[in-house]
């Protein structure tokens, strides 16, 4: 994973063009959204567009989906909001 605060990063995808997709629901307004940049996957926060970035090749992506089936993830839940943090 690389996380990139810029659109000119040298050797990075460039995001200005990147189709940005969204959840249907929204959470307070709150919500990730995803692009497809090359080969790789880019995720933001929909409240800052201009970055930073979350990047992702094909194989981090899917080791995140896969973990996200087996509910590596689930005790997350137990934290609630990022305002309760």
């Amino acid at each position: 994973m690389v996380i990139a605060n810029s659109v000119h990063v040298n050797g990075a995808p460039c995001f200005t063009s990147a189709r940005w997709h969204a959840p249907d629901s929204e959470a307070d307004g709150r919500r990730v959204e995803l692009a497809m940049v090359g080969e790789q996957i880019a995720l933001r926060d929909s409240e800052q567009p201009k970055g930073p970035y979350l990047i992702f090749d094909a194989d981090e992506w899917g080791a995140f989906l896969a973990g996200v089936r087996n509910g590596e993830f689930d005790a997350l839940q137990l934290f609630g909001t990022q305002d309760e943090l």
